[in-house]
């Protein structure tokens, strides 16, 4: 059962002793290919696909920073629908980013 969970692993943020989570994602059309190419982890799935190429993922997780760091490479091109919580977090990370940049000069 370790192993599997393991195996399961996104990266360093990942705890076997935490119950796994599901997270779902889209992609756009843009970088819906890379997704096939190199799945973000085994547990990776493709829920669906639309007309205009882009995908909705699934993934299973311990912790959210399993995923945070995923999603802000491929930001804007990939969201995060669910859960609520992550959605949210990811936003206001988002927007604390925004407002420190607005003081570099």
């Amino acid at each position: 059962a370790l192993k599997e969970k393991l195996q399961n692993a996104v990266n360093v943020w990942f705890d076997a002793n935490k119950e796994s989570f599901e997270v779902r994602l889209w992609a756009d059309k843009k970088i819906a290919k890379y997704f096939y190419r190199r799945p973000i982890s085994n547990s990776q799935r493709v829920i669906s696909t639309d007309p205009d190429g882009s995908i909705e993922l699934s993934v299973m997780v311990t912790n959210e920073f399993e995923i945070i760091p995923t999603v802000f490479y491929w930001i804007p091109n990939l969201l995060v629908l669910s859960p609520e919580p992550l959605r949210e977090e990811v936003e206001k990370l988002t927007a604390e980013f925004v407002e420190k940049m607005k003081g570099v000069k």
